[in-house]
């Protein structure tokens, strides 16, 4: 049974982490997707390299940047002040979980 701690929280989204099961959920907007921990990273890194090369629009809050998914025929459709609101809180879970992988190793020495 997972035993959810919030890593972050805001009126955009939020991440919670499941140390019994390891894995991350990701909710923003009307979206909720679970991460394996191992997957998280790779998947920050690309939304950096998105969100780095996505010129601002005139209109900020238009949503008119898609994010492909794995799904055929699935996208997200964000603004672009939704998609730099979804790199600052994922940006910063990835800090968090990259300060506890250190104190870890710190730990057992």
């Amino acid at each position: 049974m997972c035993n959810f701690e919030t890593l972050f929280s805001s009126s955009f989204g939020y991440v919670v982490h499941c140390d019994a099961c390891n894995h991350l959920q990701v909710g923003f907007g009307t979206v909720c997707v679970t991460f394996r921990v191992p997957d998280f990273k790779p998947f920050v890194q690309w939304l950096s390299e998105v969100f780095e090369t996505t010129p601002v629009p005139a209109l900020a809050s238009v949503k008119s940047i898609r994010l492909p998914t794995p799904c055929e025929g699935f996208q997200l459709l964000l603004s672009y002040e939704e998609l730099k609101e979804l790199f600052i809180m994922l940006d910063f879970v990835d800090t968090e979980l990259q300060v506890r992988d250190v104190r870890q190793l710190l730990e057992r020495y």
